[in-house]
């Protein structure tokens, strides 16, 4: 019995040298671009063998993905074929003579593009604005306690080497989990931000979101108002740490966090100012509505598309807004796009998220209590009961928060608020992230090298050292 064993280790020992061999040419890294018109997207598939089968996966560090399952992979005598079924794409190849280039196609959603893959992995894009030590200023890795969450949260306090106490801000991060530099797409701007305005004689805290990276609770099960409360005990750790001036903090928030800062400073009466990058001055539903249309129109697609998916979003929206079961409300949904998307094409109802597969995953986030609270905020009766300084900023090109229509309703809630310190302004050629940029999609953020407009570090330091005089 022994040597049989012995045999069939050898056998199965042989069979994975083989399969090894076979697949050696393939195994490691090949990445590519698509070029989508518009934009041009990095693709990276990573191979390698577990338990002698061909295991794969794919990343696209343009849109901030990584590990993507790849379901299905098959390589015979220089052919290769992939199925992405989780974001219903297929690549087909051919391994070039030289192995080391990979000629083939990527379909999806009943369209096709070339793509040639090249052996090696992928090269992180340059980032000139990120600060690297030594710094001239204090930096501490920090905990504080969220004492009505029942959670500790995780963040960096950078301060000025100074004597003397000195103004504070804190920082809230956008919609989605997010870690203290609101790192997306390799760009850090909160480091950026906050290395800019410690330099210049304030103090920063900035903080991982609850359940990310080293600070504990549920992002999944959270709202902007419970986030509100986790800046509310960042402003309180503040106030505890030396040499900083306790009536001199401020909150700046960028595009989610542009809403959170006023429900949070309406709810202390402590906070010196605000500062809104990108903030809400519309409804939830109102900002979705214009990103789907300002996002597909930039993109190229028609004007027949557009108008579907706005009157479905519409329609969804009002059906999430009038069932709060959300069984009840996803059995609704199904029902409409059914009926919607009856005639139309499988390519038809990819393009306009109507597939089955898409239409389940997307009902997980429509009606999370996240989502059903941002649908539903109105930023408008917020802003009108703060009384702080107020500092509103956005760019021409964003696309996610559209400057025009939510700086004037910022503009006017404060206004029939009786705030008369406040600063609206809009910066031209700038997308949603404060880079100088051509067409304000998100496609194009990675591409950028800068991680935030220099002008706005400026107008900010000097606006928020112009309070605290």
């Amino acid at each position: 019995m022994k040597r049989v064993f012995i045999i069939l280790s050898i056998l199965l020992i042989s069979i994975s040298h083989l399969l090894a061999q076979s697949h050696a040419e393939i195994l490691g890294s090949w990445n590519g671009k698509l070029d989508l018109g518009a934009a041009k997207l990095s693709v990276v598939f990573h191979f390698s063998l577990i338990e002698g089968g061909l295991h794969a996966t794919m990343d696209s560090p343009d849109q901030g993905a990584t590990g993507i399952a790849v379901e299905k992979v098959t390589y015979k005598e220089g052919l290769l074929n992939l199925d992405v079924t989780v974001v219903q794409g297929t690549f087909d190849g051919k391994l070039l003579e030289g192995d080391s280039v990979i000629d083939g196609n990527w379909s999806q959603a009943g369209r096709s593009w070339p793509l040639l893959l090249a052996k090696g992995g992928f090269k992180k894009p340059n980032r000139p604005q990120e600060p690297q030590p030594p710094y001239p200023y204090l930096e501490n890795e920090v905990k504080f306690d969220n004492k009505k969450a029942g959670i500790t949260l995780a963040g960096t306090l950078t301060k000025p080497k100074l004597r003397q106490p000195v103004p504070a801000v804190v920082m809230i991060t956008g919609s989605g989990g997010q870690n203290r530099d609101e790192e997306i797409f390799y760009h850090k701007p909160f480091k950026v931000i906050a290395d800019h305005l410690t330099r210049n004689g304030i103090a920063v805290l900035r903080f991982d979101d609850r359940g990310v990276a080293d600070s504990e609770g549920d992002q999944a099960t959270a709202t902007s108002l419970d986030f509100a409360t986790d800046v509310s005990a960042a402003v309180e750790f503040l106030k505890s740490q030396k040499n900083i001036i306790p009536d001199q903090i401020g909150l700046i928030g960028h595009s989610e966090g542009g809403m959170i800062a006023p429900i949070t400073a309406n709810n202390r009466d402590d906070i010196a100012f605000l500062i809104l990058l990108a903030g809400p001055g519309t409804t939830g539903k109102q900002i979705l509505l214009d990103q789907t249309e300002l996002i597909y129109s930039k993109s190229g697609a028609r004007e027949g598309l557009i108008q579907d998916i706005l009157e479905a979003n519409a329609m969804i929206y009002q059906l999430i807004e009038k069932e709060e079961d959300n069984d009840k409300a996803s059995k609704k949904i199904r029902k409409y796009v059914k009926k919607k998307a009856k005639g139309y094409s499988d390519a038809e109802k990819q393009s306009r998220g109507w597939s089955d597969e898409m239409l389940e995953q997307n009902l997980n986030i429509l009606t999370s209590p996240w989502f059903r609270y941002f649908l539903s905020f109105d930023p408008v009766p917020v802003l009108q009961q703060v009384k702080c300084p107020v500092l509103a900023l956005n760019g021409s090109l964003d696309l996610q928060v559209a400057a025009a229509q939510n700086l004037a309703g910022i503009e006017k809630a404060l206004q029939e608020g009786g705030n008369t310190q406040f600063t609206i302004k809009e910066f031209q050629e700038l997308n949603h992230l404060f880079q100088h940029s051509k067409t304000g999609l998100i496609t194009e953020y990675v591409q950028i090298e800068e991680t935030f407009s220099p002008e706005v570090l400026d107008f900010m330091t000097n606006w928020i050292i112009s309070q605290i005089k």
